[in-house]
């Protein structure tokens, strides 16, 4: 049996990829094959040795405050709006997430909930006219940033446009990742419904500190949102967070 951690100490500091760990494995191991480097890294990600910042790079995990792969179970009331959307829409994409999920990570609690279904092109007014007529709170269809202020009030769903190209969860396909939650406080201007900017840079902060960050999936879609220069701005000048790409 191979030591993980003694692989894992081999591994220089910063980004490496497959051939470098490889190399450091060796080091434990000369008769390891290089076909079984991603049982290898699947391993030390597992036992959180070593985090995933990107497409082939990576990094040992040398502090103590081992981050770990973000999970989120939603609310009684979100997991109800999911649970009926599963049964009468089966074949539908979509995504749901709410606004407490972000208590996590921001100084100031949010006090009252609001809950986003995010749906497929040209189903959004079928989910809408679904929701409103099961949901005790007001349903929003496509609202404005000022409608929203107006009208969303505690426990309201607001039903919107999934954006093509959002980077989805295989193993659970109907929440968000983190890295789609700090885009999207950028580019959706209705999360200052709930969110001051000058919560960001903690936010950030406190996620990367805390979570596992695919830093290439989260600028790929802050790219698609045209945000990718706002967020790396706020990050360099307002963080200590050193990204890896």
């Amino acid at each position: 049996m191979m030591n993980l951690h003694n692989i894992a100490n081999n591994l220089p500091s910063g980004t490496v990829n497959k051939d470098i760990i490889y190399l450091a494995a060796v080091k434990e191991n000369g008769d390891l094959r290089m076909s079984s480097v991603f049982w290898l890294i699947k391993n030390l990600i597992d036992e959180g040795l070593l985090i995933k910042v990107g497409r082939n790079k990576y990094c040992a995990v040398v502090t103590k405050n081992v981050r770990k792969p973000y999970r989120y179970s939603f609310s009684e009331q979100l997991q109800d709006m999911v649970t009926s959307l599963e049964i009468n829409f089966p074949l539908m994409e979509f995504q749901a997430w709410e606004a407490f999920q972000y208590n996590y990570f921001a100084n100031h609690q949010i006090a009252h909930n609001i809950y986003f279904i995010e749906v497929e092109n040209m189903l959004e007014t079928s989910i809408f006219e679904f929701l409103r007529d099961r949901h005790k709170g007001s349903v929003l269809l496509k609202p404005t940033p000022s409608a929203c202020q107006l009208y969303a009030d505690s426990g309201a769903v607001i039903v919107q446009n999934l954006i093509t190209e959002s980077p989805v969860d295989r193993s659970n396909p109907h929440g968000v990742i983190l890295e789609k939650l700090l885009v999207d406080m950028f580019a959706d201007k209705k999360t200052r419904m709930f969110l001051e900017e000058n919560e960001f840079p903690h936010i950030l902060e406190d996620a990367f500190s805390s979570y596992i960050i695919d830093e290439s999936k989260m600028f790929r879609y802050a790219r698609r949102r045209n945000v990718e220069e706002k967020i790396r701005d706020c990050i360099t000048l307002n963080t200590n967070i050193k990204l890896h790409t």
